[in-house]
């Protein structure tokens, strides 16, 4: 363990359970990018559907490339929702009663079409019992809204974030005149819309001159790598620590040398290397998101 400007001293994380390996200086801005294929080729554009949530959900940070369902990947997912009844009256716009990949797919833009859709199975998100036809049901809860071209956001209401750290990430990510823009309407709704069955994380925070990640969906033997990069804004220090963390407690990691006055530091957190966190965290500021 060492801070970005001393020679290396070994240090430990402060919860006896975890397992660091070692801080180091190396620091560099990460970046990256994601592409989403639509579901059908009927017609050319945007289309919306219930999707494989369980497969790019759950389980997704430890999920090695070889193990994902069609390279299906999302570790920190956030849903767009948009209003229904404005999105629907656009011009051009259909809506399906199921699957555009499947053969009996039906699609179009009336009124009649909208009311024989069985909304009980679009919306059905519990397991299919052994006397429930699992195809039927796997069809139509993947029914489409198709919209020509592109989309545009006037319609869209609300971004819904899994937990207040992601929801630091993901405005933290955003220029300032798009945060003015959406802040208000990026909010955090847990497991309204979120199966949160893995590891990710939960909230970050100083407290007691330590730096804590709290973790979501870990059971006292879960066992997770992560790792960490810090920098203070306005200098050159910099701080990076990665290792096992066992439980369901909170990771408690001290940085050598840490500031002893308030400041932020722009921290990335990664789980099985997946970025899960990437925002400001204000120092010796005790009061956690």
């Amino acid at each position: 363990m060492r801070h970005a400007s001393s020679s290396t001293r070994s240090c430990s994380a402060v919860r006896g359970q975890s397992r660091p390996t070692a801080w180091s200086t190396t620091t560099r801005p990460l970046r990256s990018s994601q592409k989403r294929r639509p579901s059908t080729d009927v017609s050319r554009g945007c289309t919306f559907g219930h999707g494989r949530q369980h497969n790019t959900e759950t389980k997704a940070f430890e999920r090695a490339s070889e193990q994902r369902w069609h390279g299906a990947h999302c570790p920190v997912p956030v849903f767009f929702c948009f209003n229904l009844a404005a999105l629907l009256s656009r011009t051009g716009v259909c809506f399906s009663n199921g699957s555009m990949a499947r053969p009996e797919v039906v699609y179009g833009d009336s009124l009649e079409l909208f009311e024989t859709i069985p909304f009980e199975l679009v919306y059905h998100d519990r397991s299919i019992s052994s006397d429930e036809d699992k195809s039927l049901i796997t069809f139509h809860r993947h029914a489409e809204i198709l919209v020509p071209d592109r989309l545009g956001l006037e319609h869209l209401v609300a971004i819904a974030c899994r937990t207040g750290a992601e929801r630091q990430t993901l405005l933290h990510g955003l220029s300032a005149a798009a945060r003015t823009k959406w802040e208000s309407r990026i909010r955090v709704v847990g497991d309204r819309l979120f199966l949160r069955q893995w590891p990710h994380l939960d909230g970050i925070y100083w407290a007691n001159d330590m730096l804590h990640l709290r973790f979501a969906a870990l059971s006292p033997t879960s066992v997770i790598p992560v790792g960490l990069q810090a920098s203070e804004l306005g200098t050159s220090r910099a701080w990076t620590w990665s290792g096992q963390h066992q439980g369901n407690s909170d990771l408690k990691l001290r940085l050598p040398r840490a500031p002893t006055s308030k400041v932020e530091l722009e921290v990335e957190v990664r789980i099985h290397n997946c970025v899960a966190f990437r925002a400001l965290v204000a120092i010796h500021d005790e009061a956690p998101f």
